[in-house]
């Protein structure tokens, strides 16, 4: 990023003066030539650009996990203050700033509730599943006693 907080988009292409760090970044850059039939994982938050040399098949999936989620509610809510700011004529129109959120990233502050709503009712049920399937922590302190005890 540079002291605006812009991203650099081509690397074939950088401006050293608005990215002076660029040389840190360079130095832990890693180049891949994929071949015929390779695949590739890049993991969530890791900047990277492709260049395509040929006809490519290219099939990704751009999510939210726990690695990011924290980035998300605050592009969310930078993108709305943005949004709002342009539409001051509608400034208590809420209703659409959501719209414009949704339409330019496929996500509100509704999805993203929704979405992690159901991560964690997800998540809660396989706790309960896990729970359910231990030994409770009373039994297992009578066990223990009764090894101490001989019993």
């Amino acid at each position: 990023h540079d002291s605006d907080g812009a991203q650099l988009f081509d690397l074939r292409q950088p401006d050293a003066g608005r990215f002076p760090r660029l040389g840190e970044a360079e130095a832990a850059m890693a180049e891949v030539v994929q071949g015929p039939g390779e695949a590739m994982f890049v993991p969530s938050g890791w900047w990277h650009q492709v260049l395509n040399e040929e006809d490519t098949l290219s099939i990704n999936h751009n999510w939210i996990n726990a690695a990011n989620v924290e980035w998300t509610w605050t592009l969310l809510q930078e993108q709305r203050a943005a949004i709002r700011a342009e539409m001051a004529d509608c400034a208590d129109d809420e209703d659409t700033a959501q719209e414009v959120l949704e339409f330019k990233y496929g996500l509100g502050y509704s999805g993203l509730l929704a979405f992690l709503a159901t991560a964690l009712r997800s998540e809660v049920r396989r706790a309960h599943s896990i729970l359910a399937q231990a030994p409770s922590r009373a039994t297992s302190r009578k066990r223990k006693a009764g090894e101490k005890t001989g019993d």
